[in-house]
């Protein structure tokens, strides 16, 4: 009787290990899916705000490059008015009215060009109405040499001539974050679904882990076994997959 009983509670201890190991799996399994869907639920937020600044950022563009095509478009057209009066102002034989056209020319290429357009065209920096005060009277206009030989000579789209490309850039570079910004928003996309997979993988381990409890027999080992394989296969890639920040820094 004694022997029997010894024999029972050896058995029940074994069963208990067993029990044990399979509860370890269990527990083990469910943390890492936990964490797997933690995860990619971060990743799918920093996915979110990629994409959200991408397209903030893509609208400025929009809006920066239509004001500087704008711009160009009004520039274009004060230069072709300001060359037609230069060109009435050096055929003219009248000097009041040819002072008066150049005193015309002058305004329109200082205080209604824009800088870069000015720039473009050789004239002096210094006499651009952005860097004259309002109220200096003493400021000095364009010289007649200069309005002949640079405003009425030089084209706004002369060979080598970077104008529009320089009206253009910021829009262009906030293009380009923008690009920066989606494709990083793709890459969180990619993260986050391999943290969903490896989630369901733990989830396989599970199942195989539940299956070691039901059986009675020595098969109960096979399907314990598979789990922890399993297992260890998804906490593989667990561990060697790039983590989300908790708190964004």
């Amino acid at each position: 009787m004694t022997e029997n009983t010894e024999i029972n509670e050896e058995k029940d201890a074994g069963f208990d290990v067993f029990e044990l190991l399979v509860a370890l799996l269990l527990g083990l399994a469910a943390t890492g899916a936990a964490w797997s869907g933690y995860q990619a639920g971060l990743w799918t937020g920093n996915q979110s705000s990629a994409y959200a600044e991408a397209a903030t950022t893509a609208i400025k563009a929009a809006t920066d490059k239509t004001d500087a095509m704008i711009n160009i478009a009004q520039d274009y057209q004060i230069d072709i008015l300001g060359k037609q009066i230069l060109r009435e102002a050096k055929t003219s034989k009248n000097p009041a009215v040819r002072e008066n056209l150049l005193e015309m020319a002058d305004y329109l290429y200082t205080w209604q060009m824009s800088p870069e357009a000015y720039e473009s065209l050789g004239l002096p920096e210094a006499k651009h109405a952005t860097n004259i005060k309002v109220d200096d009277e003493d400021a000095e206009g364009l010289s007649e040499k200069e309005l002949f030989e640079l405003a009425l000579h030089n084209d706004l789209d002369d060979a080598g001539n970077q104008y529009e490309e320089q009206m253009v850039a910021d829009a262009n570079a906030m293009f380009k974050k923008a690009d920066g910004f989606f494709n990083a928003g793709q890459e969180h996309n990619t993260r986050g679904d391999r943290f969903d997979l490896v989630g369901v993988v733990y989830t396989i381990s599970l199942f195989f882990a539940g299956l070691a409890l039901v059986f009675k027999t020595k098969m109960r080992w096979g399907f314990f076994g598979a789990g922890v394989l399993i297992f260890l296969l998804s906490s593989y890639f667990l561990f060697t997959m790039k983590w989300a920040a908790i708190i964004p820094g």
